[in-house]
């Protein structure tokens, strides 16, 4: 007689849990994807409406979705998990359908001769196959990532964001490579060949199918690669290059970043010091000046949005702009060459005003993007408003395109808007009608020895002359803080060290004392105060 109530009783067998790597893009992970949360999530803060007024909530978001998949980048961190958690697991590497042609040799430029902690950068990425290296503006990346192109025989492409850095880029490849070798995806040009450069936003819309054609994907300034559903997501999520690196000064402080970065990237593999850099003599020794704005309780008082605050106390505050330019006289007189960097392009116009007055005759030029961007901005917020403002009032919702004209007579009256194109109108026709990159030579050869500028070039733009730097901006942000200040790091010949200047808004709006103070933290922890 059989006996059923053991057979019922019978523990069943446990299901096989399996960690497969589908591609260098995604990993699926077979067992319950809770196991993973732990590893795979991280707190985010959100604001939503309350009461009387926005409330904070801290929320935890997860980066390993229903049905067990997750980003290739994480694949060491989950691997590393299971194990300390004892969690068994059968590992599946990627099986490679399709195989993209790749080569392993020594890295080889024509006349350089690669520096210490750049021969461990390289070896260290080439043997990873996939992370980051941060080293600081100034310390040679892009020889960096051209030794690694040169080590990995195949297809490649470096993925820059701005068209400046793009040209910059495809200069110095054409230094190092053939140039009927190099390709450019960007500035009106598709052209895949062995070595290529691209812009982020015309690769990410690009019709033709890359998936399988590189096998080396390098991302300068990869700090910008910290957004799901951005422009460097879309590209890395279609291409299955194997070799995929990224490069940056600043690794983003954010832990929602940094996890980001590793799922598309990887992780961080190593670190070339600021120190380290200046005292091997490859960066310029860096002379802080710290300013203070005299006081003023007209700005003080200021009440509103921070962008309003930030308009008022820093854009048009005509104290701190006329220090800011007196600063930059003095340097000029000591024989540096001034780089002013700002935020916005209204602060830029502002400056120039007082440059005109203070500095010699055609010693100085503003550098900005698109004027009509800008504009074009604040005429959608001044829309926005009024739409917003009559859906109160009448209760209903209207509809921008047959309100054209109320919103037209209602924008002429906004003194604000019509100040701001004025302005962009003013900038054209001071705007001199050269391109950002003959204004990178001209301030090169020292026949212009003051530029202002807005963010097209605070990352990546290669001036070795700049004797000074002066943040103008103000503002909390280490990346960018740091960023700024790398425009000047680079050694030239007769240069051994670099001017950089702040201002430090201790006896004005609170949000602004505020923001000195944490930058002044910033400066400390680098060792430059």
């Amino acid at each position: 007689m059989i006996n059923r109530s053991k057979s019922k009783k019978a523990k069943k067998k446990k299901k096989r849990i399996f960690l497969n790597e589908n591609n260098p893009v995604v990993c699926r992970y077979t067992g319950d994807p809770n196991n993973l949360f732990p590893v795979l999530s991280y707190q985010d803060e959100i604001w939503i409406p309350g009461k009387y007024a926005k409330e904070r909530r801290v929320v935890t978001r997860s980066l390993i979705g229903k049905t067990g998949l997750f980003l290739t980048g994480f694949l060491p961190r989950v691997r590393e998990y299971l194990d300390y958690k004892k969690i068994p697991y059968t590992f599946h590497p990627e099986k490679k359908r399709i195989q993209i042609p790749i080569k392993i040799k020594n890295p080889e430029l024509k006349g350089i001769t690669f520096l210490d902690f750049q021969k461990k950068a390289i070896t260290t990425m080439i043997e990873a196959k996939r992370g980051v290296w941060e080293a600081p503006t100034g310390s040679g990346k892009t020889i960096m990532f051209f030794g690694l192109m040169s080590a990995i025989d195949t297809v490649s492409v470096v993925v820059v964001h701005t068209l400046a850095l793009f040209r910059q880029t495809y200069e110095e490849l054409c230094k190092y490579f053939p140039k009927e070798e190099i390709g450019r995806i960007g500035d009106g040009k598709k052209e895949i060949k062995k070595y290529n450069i691209a812009m982020v936003k015309t690769l990410s819309k690009l019709e033709e199918d890359y998936k399988n054609i590189f096998g080396l994907i390098i991302i300068d300034e990869v700090h910008h690669a910290t957004i799901l559903k951005g422009m460097y997501a879309q590209v890395l999520r279609r291409t299955f290059a194997p070799y995929r690196f990224g490069v940056t000064g600043t690794i983003p402080p954010q832990e929602s970043k940094q996890l980001i970065m590793e799922g598309l990237i990887g992780r961080v593999l190593g670190r070339t010091s600021y120190e380290e850099l200046t005292t091997t003599g490859v960066l310029a020794i860096p002379k802080l000046k710290l300013k203070l704005v005299p006081a003023n309780k007209k700005y003080i008082a200021l009440k509103g949005a921070y962008g309003k605050v930030y308009r008022k106390g820093i854009v048009k505050n005509r104290i701190r702009n006329q220090l800011i330019i007196s600063t930059a006289k003095e340097l000029m007189k000591e024989g540096r060459s001034v780089l002013i960097l700002v935020e916005r392009i209204m602060h830029g116009v502002e400056l120039s005003d007082f440059a005109e007055k203070e500095l010699p005759k055609n010693s100085f030029i503003f550098i900005h993007g698109e004027t009509d961007d800008e504009a074009m901005t604040q005429i959608k917020q001044a829309r926005r408003k009024w739409l917003k403002l009559h859906k109160k009032k009448e209760g209903i919702l209207l509809d921008l395109g047959a309100k054209k004209e109320e919103i037209k007579k209602d924008l002429e009256k906004d003194k604000e808007l019509l100040e701001v194109k004025e302005k962009a109108e003013e900038v054209k026709k001071k705007a001199e009608k050269e391109t950002i990159d003959e204004t990178r030579h001209r301030f090169e050869k020292k026949e212009v020895h003051c530029v202002i500028a807005t963010r097209v070039w605070s990352e990546g733009i290669n001036v070795k002359s700049i004797g000074a730097v002066i943040n103008a901006v103000g503002g909390n942000s280490e990346l960018r803080a740091i960023q700024n200040f790398g425009r000047g790091m680079r050694v030239d010949e007769g240069k051994t060290d670099v001017v950089l200047v702040d201002f430090i808004d201790t006896e004005t709006h609170r949000w602004f004392e505020k923001h000195s103070m944490e930058r002044i933290c910033f400066y400390s922890d680098r060792g430059w105060i």
